[in-house]
C-alpha cells in the first residue's frame, strides 16, 4: 500500500499495523501500480484503524456484461 497524506506519527502507526499484518500472513508486500492508498480512519472510541482506499482501482475495472449461469446448468 502506498501512503497518502499522513503526518509522521500517522505514517508510523500505519507502518506498524502493516508490518503486523505482513507478519501474520494477512498481507504481502507489493510494488504494483494497482496498490491502494492507506489511510487512518477514526473509530467511535477515538482509536484509528487502517483503511485501504480501493476507489481508484475500482474505477479502472469493469463488470461483466452478462449474468452468471445458473448453478443447475453448470452442474449438468
Amino acid at each position: 500500500m502506498s501512503l497518502g497524506r499522513l503526518s509522521y506519527w500517522e505514517e508510523a502507526k500505519v507502518n506498524k499495523q502493516m508490518h503486523a499484518l505482513v507478519n501474520f500472513g494477512k498481507m504481502r508486500k507489493s510494488s504494483s501500480k494497482y496498490a491502494c492508498k492507506a489511510t487512518l480512519l477514526m473509530k467511535k472510541d477515538d482509536n484509528k484503524r487502517l483503511y485501504g482506499n480501493y476507489r481508484p482501482l475500482n474505477a479502472q475495472t469493469w463488470r461483466d456484461s452478462f449474468p452468471m449461469p445458473l448453478i443447475d446448468d453448470v452442474l449438468d
